[in-house]
């Protein structure tokens, strides 16, 4: 407290979030029904969609984060969400062509 009332009132103290990670905080806010909604429409179980809406949010913050436009974010969140999707769908028809059509009694 004593730091706080030596510095004087010209200094300006430092946020103790930084400024990217807030704006990231209200787009997650903003957004994160839209992009559920959409995930939910693409799988059948609400989990799923769930997961997949948290690790499109994931990879827009782990991507080099500065501000952009608010289109261009959500165009990538929902591309994640979509390749998400795409991905599962190829691995599960690949498992599907290795399985034999037929069965032995």
């Amino acid at each position: 407290m004593l730091h706080l009332l030596l510095q004087g009132p010209s200094q300006k103290r430092k946020p103790l979030i930084k400024p990217n990670f807030v704006r990231l905080d209200a787009l997650v806010a903003r957004y994160y029904p839209t992009v559920y909604n959409f995930a939910s429409r693409l799988v059948d179980e609400p989990w799923e969609a769930a997961l997949l809406t948290h690790a499109a949010f994931l990879s827009v913050r782990k991507q080099a984060w500065r501000p952009r436009d608010e289109t261009a974010l959500i165009r990538i969140l929902l591309k994640t969400v979509a390749g998400q999707v795409l991905q599962q769908l190829e691995a599960s028809s690949a498992a599907q062509k290795r399985r034999p059509r037929w069965e032995l009694a």
